[in-house]
C-alpha cells in the first residue's frame, strides 16, 4: 500500500517532469509501454514537451494510467482512500483522463473492486452493511450512473447481501436493458423483488426491460 500511495504524491504534485535530471522522450515512454513499465512511464509523462502531447502521447498515457489499475496488488484493492488517491492523482496530472473512456472504465472497475476488497477485509467497512452498501450507491450515482458501473456494483452487492439489496443498482444498470440483463445475480435479484412489497417496483421495471 506504501508504495501506491508515494505513487499517487508523487503525481498529484507533478513531480514526475522535475524530479530526474534527464527527461524522457516519447521514444523512450513508448519503450517503458512495451515492457509495461507503468509507474516509471506515468512518472516521466510530463517529460514530454506541451506542444508535442499530441494523440500517440495520450493513448500512450491512458494505457499505463489503465494497466496500472488493473495490476494493482489485492493488498492496494482494500483501502477507498488510497485508491481514489491514485484516481486523483492520475487525473490531476493528466487532465484528458478525466473524460478518456479506457481509463474511466478502468477506474470505475477498480473501485468497484476495491469496495469489494474492503468489504472482506473489513478495512473500510466502520458501520453496519447498510452504511457500506448507501456508500457503494453514492459513488456509483456520483460517477453519472454508468450502466456498466452499475451493474458491477450490484452484481459485487449480491455476493454479500440479499438478492433485493441490489435492485437499485440493476434498475440504473438497465435504462434500456442491455448486457446486464444477462446477470444471473440480476435475475435472482427480480425474482426475489417481485415477492417483496418494498422492492416490487423496482424489480417490475428491470423485469421488464430484462423479459425476465
Amino acid at each position: 500500500m506504501r508504495i501506491f500511495a508515494v505513487v499517487a504524491v508523487v503525481l498529484a504534485f507533478g513531480l514526475g517532469s522535475s524530479a530526474w535530471a534527464d527527461k524522457y522522450s516519447m521514444k523512450d515512454l513508448k519503450a517503458l509501454q512495451k515492457s509495461k513499465s507503468w509507474g516509471e512511464l506515468l512518472a516521466h509523462g510530463l517529460d514530454v514537451a506541451p506542444s508535442d502531447r499530441d494523440e500517440e502521447w495520450q493513448e500512450v498515457i491512458e494505457a499505463a494510467a489503465v494497466g496500472q489499475l488493473q495490476e494493482a496488488k489485492d493488498e492496494d484493492m482494500k483501502y477507498l482512500s488510497s485508491m481514489q488517491a491514485r484516481i486523483d492523482a492520475d487525473v490531476k496530472t493528466f487532465t484528458f483522463l478525466k473524460t478518456a473512456k479506457k481509463y474511466k472504465r478502468a477506474a470505475s472497475k477498480a473501485m468497484i473492486k476495491t469496495y469489494k476488497g474492503c468489504y472482506q477485509s473489513r478495512e473500510c467497512k466502520r458501520g453496519s452493511d447498510i452504511d457500506w452498501l448507501l456508500s457503494v450507491k453514492a459513488y456509483v450515482e456520483a460517477e453519472g450512473t454508468d450502466p456498466v458501473t452499475a451493474c458491477d456494483a450490484g452484481d459485487m452487492i449480491s455476493t454479500f447481501m440479499t438478492p433485493t439489496a441490489s435492485l437499485h443498482m440493476y434498475d440504473l444498470a438497465t435504462p434500456k436493458g442491455g448486457d446486464c440483463c444477462k446477470s444471473k445475480s440480476l435475475k435472482e435479484a427480480v425474482k426475489a423483488g417481485l415477492k417483496d412489497a418494498q422492492y416490487k417496483e423496482d424489480a417490475q421495471k428491470v423485469a421488464k426491460r430484462c423479459k425476465v
